[in-house]
């Protein structure tokens, strides 16, 4: 590499140091705390590159006080201390920069690139019997209750692998030669496929998580709860740990029927009828709120970002959202005898504008002015989000006006994310990636590259041709308020 190579690179690597750390939440930390919190993420960083950070071993056996961590953190992110130690070990750094910063792996130098893996059979390693006898590995992790898929085909043309037991789990790992392997699940065996000739055998496992309890149909009444300790109940008689999002936790149950419905069909009903998306990772059970790109206690999942130069097929579409224009729900109140009947429009506040060219031509700009009366809640009424041009009515009647409203906003939600469609492949496979990880792209049409957008679908594809990433995504929408402007009939 050129003296000019090595300044450039050395100011990549501190940039990108100094985003990284941009990025950290230390909101409530101690200032010791985030100084500590600042130098392990950049020292991790330094010793993707070989760099041993300033005082490493006594800053990680916590030897030192600020005013050694301070200017150790502060090295880094500076370029000049980076081409101090890049013109002692030049080499192909650019190449590997790149493939850091540019898909998130970190490779180590001097590692050639290649897809790697690693699988265990009842926690046993049985990598090497599959690697040189490996056509496909296909790995699909889908959100909600639709399990993840593993679909594994081997060659067999001298006929000597063993049909592995169905029920039999595997756990996959994913990702680079040189770069730490990614834990993708644990899959149970449900499906062998033999074909020939060339004989071959597939292997198809789905996750563990979604087998036993879950699918058993349940006769139940659930009265006076939340929704946060209707689904920790849940959880907890099938052995899984409940994460609800803190904005779901106090939605109030005053009563529903569990009718011959399995947990999982029934917790789909609630996150539905919410405005949530539920499913099942590593022994968590998983309900938040659609579409928001927050973990469950409520904090932002890290945005990726990508280029057209990451990928080698894309595909988008717009949907005509037209179709329905806003969504109706109805609700009786049996409790209240005087019997009234009201109307209300569900208005969205003005908030971040979503893109125009996905906006439908009937979409109207939202005022802020709106009715607010203190009278008791009707006993039955129709609520709408959206446009009164061409509505879709929910055909269930809710028993609140709460329920009505959140059940129609979860709706109008859903159909506006569906309003466009990107689907990309990535050249170099990205095991990091996950649904509901928010993502920005560049480098396609400006209609593209201007909207939020949100995974929805990741398919991992491993074979001779090399690995690569399929990504379904979905439009993310803003954190949205609504406001009711009333009208008595």
């Amino acid at each position: 590499m050129s003296r000019a190579d090595i300044d450039l690179l050395a100011a990549d690597i501190a940039n990108f140091i100094r985003a990284e750390l941009a990025d950290i939440d230390d909101t409530g930390f101690s200032e010791l705390k985030t100084l500590y919190t600042w130098y392990m993420r950049a020292g991790f960083i330094s010793l993707q590159f070989n760099v041993t950070p300033p005082h490493w071993e006594r800053v990680t056996k916590k030897y030192v006080g600020e005013d050694e961590i301070a200017p150790a953190i502060a090295r880094m992110f500076n370029d000049v201390w980076w081409r101090g130690r890049l013109r002692r070990i030049a080499a192909a750094w650019r190449e590997h920069l790149q493939i850091t910063v540019g898909t998130g792996m970190t490779i180590d130098a001097g590692a050639s690139l290649a897809p790697a893996f690693m699988l265990t059979l009842n926690s046993q390693d049985i990598t090497s019997n599959f690697s040189n006898r490996l056509i496909s590995l296909t790995m699909t992790d889908n959100r909600g209750f639709e399990a993840d898929q593993l679909d594994i085909e081997l060659d067999d043309t001298d006929g000597k692998v063993e049909l592995p037991l169905r029920g039999a789990v595997l756990t996959l790992w994913l990702g680079w030669q040189g770069s730490a392997l990614l834990n993708k699940g644990d899959f149970t065996v449900d499906e062998i496929e033999h074909r020939g000739a060339p004989d071959t055998l597939t292997i198809r496992a789905r996750s563990a998580d979604f087998r036993g309890t879950l699918n058993s149909r349940r006769e139940e009444s659930w009265h006076d709860t939340t929704l946060g300790e209707l689904v920790s109940t849940i959880a907890k008689r099938n052995k899984l740990t409940a994460s609800v999002a803190d904005s779901l936790k106090q939605i109030p149950v005053p009563h529903i029927d569990q009718s011959q419905e399995s947990d999982a069909v029934f917790l789909t009903r609630l996150a539905d009828r919410n405005g949530a998306t539920v499913s099942v990772k590593a022994g968590k059970l998983l309900f938040l709120k659609a579409g928001s790109a927050l973990t469950a206690s409520g904090k932002p999942i890290p945005q990726m970002t990508l280029t057209r130069s990451d990928g080698d097929r894309h595909q988008f579409a717009i949907a005509d959202r037209g179709a329905y224009t806003g969504v109706t729900a109805k609700w009786l109140h049996t409790k209240d005898p005087k019997p009234q009947k009201q109307k209300v429009t569900l208005k969205r506040q003005p908030k971040e504008k979503h893109l125009r060219a996905l906006e439908h031509p009937k979409a109207k700009p939202v005022s802020k002015k709106t009715k607010s009366r203190k009278e008791p809640e009707a006993r039955e009424g129709e609520y709408m989000a959206g446009e009164a041009d061409n509505v879709l009515a929910l055909t269930t009647v809710y028993a609140s006006k709460a329920q009505a409203m959140r059940a129609a906003q979860a709706k109008w939600d859903k159909l506006q994310r569906g309003v466009a469609e990107f689907s990309i492949t990535l050249a170099l496979g990205r095991a990091d990636l996950f649904p509901e990880t928010p993502v920005r792209v560049s480098g396609f049409k400006r209609v593209i590259d201007e909207q939020s957008w949100l995974i929805s679908k990741v398919t991992h594809n491993m074979n001779n041709s090399g690995f690569t990433t399929g990504l379904e995504l979905e439009v993310k929408l803003s954190d949205v308020e609504y406001s009711a402007e009333s009208d008595d009939e």
